[in-house]
């Protein structure tokens, strides 16, 4: 295993200990993008970005922190504020820093205006400002270097159920007349958010199996070496419930599996550097064809085949350059 990739699993699990022992639990299990958990109708107004983040608040075992919600256009003015609980409006110059910043009374959120218009952006953003409240409520952000604190907060955000939104945040591509691009809404890549999922599936048995029908196609397709790499590292992670100084200490190995971090893997895991091979390789039709069979959509003809083919090597060559 790459020193590099295995220092970032290493510091994964570390972060996840550390959290584990401030409180990190899911409450809802794993929050899902569907109707089960945020029946709420959505319709753009600030009114339905509160309740959406009442949602994200709720599943996150936060109910009773007050929070206000402030949307803010591109220049940093609000466009509209939102409150549940008691605390006062905050201004928008209090939150040109972080998402979320402590008042007297609880936090202020802020979303931008943007975000608002975009489903898998407003929820990555609310999901991670929930994990923040988390860290504030819990005063484990004091303990934080600023540094790590953007990290820590998507870290915080998988414990608490929210892996799926972030993995599907992490890695959004967006097709414009530029060719593909990929935006990320999150401060870890998608291969650490799906690593992430991996390591909550295994300390919550079944999640793994959950979270599939709900992910993107590219956090997706590493899903399945992720789980590899989890379940030959089982004992390893448990050690985030039982044993924090252990992790802490680096008293401990980790296994190599067959596929995401071994010598056997995608051309997802070639593209971002994972595992035995010494540099990124172009993937070939044929793994274009399966990756483009994930994608939900009606049965293709031939012309579509070589659109979607297209953009995604599009993607690819973006990524290699």
């Amino acid at each position: 295993m790459d020193s590099v990739r295995e220092a970032r699993l290493r510091w994964l699990l570390r972060a996840a200990a550390f959290l584990h022992e401030g409180g990190a639990e899911p409450v809802s299990g794993l929050v899902l993008p569907t109707s089960a958990y945020f029946p709420d109708p959505f319709d753009g107004s600030a009114l339905a970005v509160r309740r959406l983040c009442g949602r994200m608040m709720q599943h996150g075992g936060l109910t009773d922190v007050p929070v206000e919600l402030e949307i803010l256009t591109a220049d940093g003015a609000s466009s509209g504020g939102c409150k549940s609980g008691g605390c006062s409006k905050p201004s928008a110059n209090a939150l040109s820093g972080r998402r979320v910043v402590a008042t007297d009374d609880g936090y202020a959120i802020a979303v931008g205006a943007g975000e608002v218009g975009h489903a898998t952006m407003l929820s990555t953003a609310l999901a991670r400002a929930a994990a923040a409240v988390f860290l504030g409520e819990a005063g484990l952000d004091a303990e934080l270097d600023a540094a790590d604190y953007e990290p820590y907060v998507d870290v915080a955000g998988a414990l608490l159920g929210f892996g799926v939104l972030l993995a599907n945040g992490s890695h959004m591509l967006h097709k414009g007349c530029g060719g593909v691009s990929v935006q990320s809404a999150t401060a870890l890549p998608v291969e650490e958010q799906v690593a992430l999922l991996a390591i909550f599936g295994e300390l919550h048995r079944g999640a793994a199996k959950t979270a599939r029908s709900e992910l993107d196609a590219v956090p997706r397709g590493m899903l399945s070496e992720a789980t590899q790499w989890a379940t030959a590292n089982a004992g390893v992670i448990g050690l985030v419930k039982s044993d924090r100084r252990a992790l802490d200490a680096d008293a401990y190995q980790l296994s190599r599996s067959q596929g995401w971090f071994g010598r056997s893997q995608g051309w997802f895991g070639r593209l971002l550097g994972v595992g035995g091979a010494k540099a990124a390789t172009v993937p070939s039709d044929d793994e274009l064809e399966r990756i483009a069979s994930t994608l939900r959509a009606p049965k293709r003809v031939d012309a579509e085949r070589a659109r979607r083919l297209a953009a995604l090597r599009e993607l690819v060559d973006e990524q290699l350059d």
